[in-house]
């Protein structure tokens, strides 16, 4: 008798199988399409500058004329970047940071030179590490918050020198990260 019921499971179970597999749908083909996963992450950087005023720089000065100014970067949290100063507009033969200048408004062949530096010793000049002006690129890495650097800059004594009215120069900081 327990024979009987095995072979009686057995081929119900056999029927129920062959059931289910027959009642499905048969595929005649298929397809496949794709679809893109994307996404945007933003670097999230900002730059602001202040910029320099060297005020009244009288020709009988027998002192360097000196300010400071900042540059204030905000960047994601572990981004690295680094931070440079081009040559400004009127450094038409540059060979070194220290060869910016300031032109008269009034006849641009009247200069007066001016270095920006890094540091309060003033030893390291701002710079594009070696493209349209020689000097240091400041290379950091965000936090998420904004970070301040100080710009100490300097203009060349003028004692004696003819006296050239206002004069600017202007000249690009740039973030690359």
């Amino acid at each position: 008798m327990a024979d009987k019921r095995k072979r009686t499971w057995a081929r119900f179970g056999i029927g129920a199988l062959t059931w289910l597999l027959l009642s499905q749908p048969v595929p005649a083909g298929d397809q496949a399409d794709s679809m893109t996963i994307s996404g945007y992450l933003a670097d999230d950087v900002s730059l602001g500058i202040s910029d320099i005023d060297f005020g009244d720089l009288s020709t009988e000065s027998t002192t360097t004329v000196t300010h400071s100014s900042a540059i204030r970067v905000s960047a994601a949290l572990g981004l690295p970047y680094a931070i440079s100063a081009d040559a400004g507009n009127h450094c038409a033969t540059c060979v070194g940071a220290g060869d910016r200048r300031m032109a008269s408004q009034t006849d641009p062949s009247k200069t007066i030179g001016y270095r920006l530096y890094q540091d309060a010793a003033r030893t390291m000049e701002w710079g594009d590490a070696g493209h349209s002006h020689h000097g240091l690129v400041k290379a950091d890495v965000g936090d998420g918050s904004t970070a301040y650097y100080t710009v100490y800059a300097e203009a060349d004594r003028v004692a004696g020198g003819t006296p050239i009215g206002a004069c600017s120069d202007t000249l690009t900081i740039t973030v690359t990260w």
